[in-house]
């Protein structure tokens, strides 16, 4: 391997160590992997090894990254996958006219939710 990859390796092993060495959901110490809080896609993966290094260092310090073991980096992208698609069939069906209650329950699943203000007709849509 050559010298510049195993001192990114180094750097990135020393980070890891300073953020606590241990996933912060679960404590395990076992393949950590640097998780963007933000959620603002992975264009950080395409700077190479030593600018993603660079780059998990300064978000670190802004509080945006946080270390997690791969177990729990899968398990959160999939509940994000499927949340996003239970949002959209739950957009789906407002818009073709769900009543008002189901609406309202939906709405306490995914507050963060949105959806037209007009798909609930009369009544006031439980998504703005």
């Amino acid at each position: 391997m050559p010298k510049k990859g195993r001192t990114v390796y180094e750097m990135r092993m020393a980070l890891k160590r300073a953020m606590g060495g241990r996933c912060e959901r679960c404590g395990s110490t076992d393949k950590l992997e640097f998780h963007d809080r933000l959620e603002r896609g992975a264009e950080h993966h395409g700077l190479g090894s030593a600018g993603r290094y660079r780059w998990y260092k300064a978000e670190w310090t802004r509080g945006n990254i946080e270390l997690i073991c791969e177990r729990c980096h899968r398990t959160h992208s999939l509940a994000c996958r499927l949340k996003a698609e239970q949002a959209d069939r739950v957009r789906n069906a407002i818009a073709k006219g769900v009543p008002f209650r189901l609406a309202e329950a939906c709405r306490e699943l995914w507050p963060d939710l949105q959806g037209p203000p007009s798909a609930l007709g009369k009544n006031p849509s439980p998504f703005t």
